[in-house]
């Protein structure tokens, strides 16, 4: 008797070493984000106490309401650790910025018989501007719709490259000698010269940034 009645002892002693380890390296698990803030609480504690009566009296380890009143045969209280189960508000993470994509290349729009750049076409010419650094050359090409004679018209296409030329000059200075001009009034219309809204379209400017090294034969800018 006094044998079964050590080696229940010495299991439950065993079961208490395990409870203390549990207690000490158990994470607690995540709350929910929005779980509202707790207070500070004492969970009850655990101990080794006698269970049962006469032969079929046995020790384990309980906790709370189960371990009954403490007794002489209460071999042992774990203290239970006080966990402050207060959770802050989750902070959302920061959003990663997108990246700022430089055009290569942009179209600029002139009115009928114009070459001044109104306030859109500077904005779109602003978009390019970072480009203009580094190993690279600008290509501007000046168009017209296909109203009037095709000298004048050239004229025109000239002058709106040049207007361009000018403000990208003057953003980038030292891009300046890098700008080549290609003016045409003949061709290349991007929409149909028949009705307003595809002339409008015809009557542009567009700028291509490139490698300073790809030849002005091959070098890909738009129509």
């Amino acid at each position: 008797m006094k044998r079964r009645i050590v080696r229940q002892v010495a299991l439950a002693a065993l079961a208490l070493l395990s409870a203390v380890a549990l207690c000490g390296c158990t994470a607690a698990a995540p709350k929910p984000a929005n779980a509202a803030p707790s207070i500070k609480s004492a969970p009850a504690a655990s101990r080794i106490t006698q269970l049962g009566f006469g032969s079929r009296a046995y020790y384990a380890v309980c906790t709370g309401a189960g371990c009954g009143a403490a007794t002489p045969k209460t071999l042992a209280t774990i203290p239970a650790a006080v966990v402050n189960t207060a959770a802050s508000a989750a902070q959302p993470p920061s959003p990663i910025p997108a990246a700022v994509v430089v055009p290569t290349s942009a179209t600029v729009f002139f009115a009928t018989d114009s070459a001044s750049l109104d306030a859109a076409a500077r904005r779109v010419l602003d978009t390019v501007v970072p480009r203009l650094e580094g190993d690279v050359r600008v290509v501007v090409r000046g168009r017209t719709d296909s109203v009037g004679s095709i000298p004048y018209n050239t004229a025109l296409a000239r002058r709106r490259a040049l207007a361009v030329r000018a403000y990208l000059s003057h953003a980038a200075p030292a891009m300046a000698s890098r700008i080549q001009l290609d003016a045409r009034g003949d061709c290349c219309f991007a929409a149909s010269n028949a009705s307003a809204a595809g002339r409008a379209k015809n009557r542009r400017s567009v700028v291509k940034v490139v490698p300073a090294r790809t030849s002005r034969a091959h070098a890909a800018v738009p129509r």
